[in-house]
């Protein structure tokens, strides 16, 4: 079985989370407790249909301006739900290490 690499980083942590990070249990529930709140951060996002042909309206300058932000906000969900992605692969790596 090949050595296990272990980083030589020191991680700043609070005096009282160190302390409730010292047991597995402990760690292993802040762990979840951190994936429980990236999949609530993804629930607040409100999603607008680009293609609704009713309120479509391109005649004042208004309307396109919030048409752009409204496809600047879709793009920003994209790469957020990316991130979220990349982060819970982590913290599901990080679980799996923990068992």
């Amino acid at each position: 079985m090949a050595n296990r690499r272990v980083s030589s980083r020191t991680r700043k942590v609070a005096t009282k989370m160190a302390a409730a990070l010292t047991s597995t249990d402990n760690r292993t529930q802040a762990a979840i407790a951190r994936l429980e709140a990236l999949e609530n951060d993804n629930g607040a996002l409100k999603v607008v249909d680009l293609n609704d042909d009713e309120e479509a309206s391109l005649d004042e300058e208004d309307d396109l301006g919030e048409l752009l932000l409204n496809k600047h906000l879709l793009s920003n969900i994209d790469t957020r739900s990316r991130n979220n992605k990349k982060q819970q692969a982590n913290v599901y790596r990080h679980r799996r290490r923990l068992e």
